[in-house]
């Protein structure tokens, strides 16, 4: 006799033992004296005969019940012992309990062994950040507490982009939780963080992009007279235009003077792809004076009193200490990548050449390999160019 709703509805308890009511194909109710009614499958496996709970009605339903059999059915004719699977699902259930927030961050940050000693403190900083929620096992994580710890985050002090960040962290770690079976995706307490911090407001890097003030400019970096290394790096920049902390920690052995290449390791760019920096002749005239400075260390530009790189706000300090008229509104150190980019597309130069050289990642990778293996004289001639168009800036500001 097939089951329905209503035959469930009606069935009586038994006054003492237990009743099985089929369904058909070994699908039954087990109907105990004590008001409880269980599903239960009958099965063999490898001769034996089992049964295998599926729930109790009517927190499962008919149709649930059913689909939960099949699904077993399915287990057997592909040779799987659906007792066994059941088993092995209750021990990871039991194992992602004790998997706490904390632990399973730790194991996510010391993943990827390919990051840099930099983004890894970041990483480590943050989670430091998120230690509320540290001890919280990982399936029983719900977004408010999420959200709860975030706001407390954003509201201590000016801290409204580590919120961000300590979100972005919680969204990595429940997404590898997932992937790792601690987590079931449907429980995943982070895909309901959208809207939660307020935005951040971010502004773009300031840069002086009109010709005659950028002459100006160069002609001011020509009288800053604090430490050498610093002025040496401040005046290689804009002829360089690569990234504020790959020109500070830039490494004699990445220079080559005879090829007139710099050559920046891997794992010093942001995109984790080494990057060659034609030398026009102006560039090359600076690092020779600096390596009659710094030549016998490892770093090109040392601290004034450490053989340590300069520190990101040395050079930030020196530029806006020179004059006021270029203030932190004006120009920063980053924003000579903005003044190149500008300009060299002013003086119509190739906006894919252009890319290239700021190190601006192609979504054809195809493409950006062979670029880069094949268009090196075109951006070894446009920084030449680019050196010499300075040199003629600065010269025009002279004049005036």
């Amino acid at each position: 006799m097939k089951l329905t709703a209503a035959i469930l509805e009606a069935l009586e308890t038994p006054s003492r033992g237990q009743k099985k009511i089929t369904d058909g194909k070994s699908l039954y109710l087990l109907l105990r004296s004590n008001g409880a009614r269980a599903w239960r499958l009958k099965y063999r496996y490898r001769g034996r005969e089992q049964s295998l709970s599926l729930g109790l009605w009517p927190a499962v339903g008919l149709f649930q019940a059913r689909q939960s059999a099949a699904e077993a059915r399915e287990l057997l004719r592909r040779g799987i012992n659906p007792s066994q699977v059941r088993k092995e699902q209750k021990a990871a259930q039991h194992d992602a309990a004790e998997q706490t927030f904390g632990k399973v961050a730790l194991e996510f940050i010391g993943l990827d062994d390919s990051l840099a000693v930099r983004t890894k403190a970041k990483h480590q900083w943050t989670y430091r950040l998120l230690s509320k929620l540290h001890s919280t096992p990982i399936g029983q994580l719900k977004a408010p507490q999420i959200v709860q710890t975030l706001r407390a985050i954003e509201s201590s002090g000016d801290r409204r982009e580590s919120a961000h960040r300590a979100a972005s962290l919680v969204a990595r770690v429940c997404r590898y939780a997932v992937q790792s079976g601690y987590l079931a995706s449907a429980s995943n307490p982070a895909r309901d963080l959208r809207g939660a911090l307020k935005p951040i407001q971010r502004e773009s890097h300031p840069a002086v992009t009109e010709p005659r003030t950028f002459g100006i400019l160069l002609q001011v970096l020509e009288l800053y007279e604090g430490s050498a290394s610093v002025a040496n790096a401040l005046k290689l920049a804009p002829y360089v235009f690569v990234r504020p902390g790959e020109l500070r920690a830039a490494e004699w052995g990445e220079v080559d003077f005879r090829a007139a290449e710099w050559k920046i390791a891997a794992h010093r760019t942001k995109m984790r792809r080494a990057h060659i920096v034609p030398l026009s002749r102006q560039a090359l005239a600076i690092l020779k004076t600096q390596h009659a400075i710094s030549g016998a260390g490892k770093y090109c530009f040392p601290g004034p009193r450490t053989l340590r790189p300069l520190s990101d706000m040395s050079l930030t300090a020196a530029l806006h200490s020179i004059s006021p008229a270029f203030g932190r509104e004006d120009q920063s150190v980053h924003g000579f990548r903005s003044t190149a980019s500008t300009l060299l597309n002013e003086l119509g130069y190739d906006s894919a050449l252009i890319e290239l050289q700021l190190a601006h990642v192609r979504a054809d990778k195809v493409a950006g390999a062979y670029d880069r293996s094949m268009r090196l004289d075109a951006r070894r001639k446009m920084m030449q160019a680019w050196a010499d168009y300075l040199d003629g800036l600065r010269a025009e500001a002279l004049k005036e």
